[in-house]
């Protein structure tokens, strides 16, 4: 197993992997797997755009207030954004 290519290892176990969930019908689990990564790729970029809030408050009080309402919106609009792709 080990003469062979890394790539068309990778493949392979990629095709076994599809195989073997077609085959026993895991097509549930491998959905709620995947809206249990959306939901947690969600909260890591909330929870990025909060870090770098709270790193930076002092620095981004001390802006004007067209570039505090700029940033505030752009972070909501990132989140708003993420968010409604959950619907779709």
């Amino acid at each position: 197993m080990s003469r062979i290519n890394p790539t068309l290892r990778g493949f392979a176990i990629i095709v076994l992997i599809a195989v073997v969930i077609t085959l026993l019908n895991f097509q549930n689990a491998v959905n709620s797997l995947l809206l249990i990564a959306r939901i947690a790729f969600f909260l890591a970029i909330a929870f990025f755009l909060f870090l770098l809030w709270r790193e930076r408050r002092e620095e981004i009080s001390m802006w004007g207030a067209r570039s505090r309402v700029v940033f505030y919106g752009a972070v909501l609009l990132a989140v708003a954004n993420i968010g409604a792709s959950f619907t779709a």
